[in-house]
Formats: structure tokens, C-alpha cells, sequence
């Protein structure tokens, strides 16, 4: 599979939702379900790098800042559990490095 339908693939799900969400005020679970979804499936057919301990720590991660942006009310819940699935899908560097690009955006 091509390294950009990869990249389109995984924006659908974060498009669909930042659609939702400035017209309801919420984010489904099936934003986030569907991200981790493609995350499990694109590694497992080799379309992106079967790291799967970064996976998983890229999870935890996004986990970890959803739950603590959520804590401050800088960000509602489905945004936490929509960088869970994010962290999924990119792994631990990507993670890193997509909240590094979003700081100084």
C-alpha cells in the first residue's frame, strides 16, 4: 500500500471527527475504535512497520496526555481517547513528534 493512502486512511477518522465535533460538541467512540482498528490491521498486513511495543507505548502516551489535558479541561474526553488512537496507529516516535509539530502550530 502506498505510504500516502496510509496517511489518508489514518486522517479520515480524525477529519470524520473534528467533523462531528464542531457540529454536535462530541466525539463518537467509533473515531477513536476505528483508528486503533486501523492500527492493528495496518501492522499486522505490513502497510506500516510491525513495531508493536511502540504501538502500544504510543497508546499510553496519547493516553496519558488525553487523560491529563482532560484533567486541566483543556480538552474534552473523545479528543484524549482520538490521541489514544492516533498514538496507535504512529507509534511512540510519531506520537512525539505530531505533538511537537501541534506546539508549535
Amino acid at each position: 500500500m502506498s505510504p500516502y493512502l496510509v496517511v489518508v486512511v489514518t486522517l479520515l477518522p480524525l477529519i470524520g471527527a473534528a467533523a462531528v465535533d464542531l457540529r454536535k460538541g462530541e466525539i463518537p467512540d467509533a473515531f477513536p475504535l476505528a483508528l486503533l482498528a486501523w492500527a492493528i490491521v495496518a501492522r499486522l498486513v505490513g502497510w506500516i512497520p510491525p513495531d508493536w511495543l511502540g504501538a502500544a507505548l504510543g497508546l499510553g502516551i496519547g493516553l496519558g496526555v488525553g487523560l491529563a489535558l482532560f484533567a486541566l479541561g483543556a480538552m474534552g474526553g473523545g479528543d484524549g481517547k482520538l490521541l489514544a488512537g492516533l498514538g496507535a496507529v504512529v507509534g511512540l516516535r510519531g506520537f512525539l513528534a505530531v505533538l511537537a509539530v501541534t506546539a508549535v502550530v
